[in-house]
């Protein structure tokens, strides 16, 4: 197992800075080589972004991206201070102006959801299977 944890920019930067994380931490040597495609790789730097500019837009500094390579998956995590409310799917809709990044993590990742620990800190994570599905 491989792990790597990041404070993430205070702005909207975020996103950029957490594909860049997620892009040299799969390609490091020294990260367990289970079956890993290109799908992966753009996948988890998707949702990475997405989760990060959340994390900013949405919650309090310090915001952290932790990620974990596992024998038979990725996991990613964002974690911020408490914010203003809770994280929510929603919808598809294409008249909306936002809403729509949660529904993206949901189908680009094998599972996902999110917790809030004691101090009220709130981690949404996703996790990835070894191999993903271009």
């Amino acid at each position: 197992m491989r792990t790597a944890d990041w404070t993430l920019p205070e702005d909207l930067t975020a996103g950029a800075f957490a594909r860049r994380c997620v892009r040299e931490f799969l390609s490091a040597p020294e990260t367990p080589r289970a079956p890993q495609t290109d799908a992966l790789v753009d996948s988890a730097e998707l949702v990475a972004s997405e989760l990060a500019v959340n994390a900013v837009r949405y919650g309090r500094p310090p915001a952290t991206l932790a990620l974990r390579r596992l024998p038979d998956r990725l996991r990613l995590e964002v974690t911020n201070a408490p914010g203003s409310g809770e994280p929510a799917l929603g919808t598809l809709d294409g008249d909306a102006p936002g809403g729509r990044g949660l529904v993206i993590v949901s189908r680009a990742t094998t599972d996902w959801g999110w917790q809030r620990d004691d101090l009220g800190r709130i981690t949404v994570w996703a996790e990835f299977s070894a191999e993903v599905s271009p």
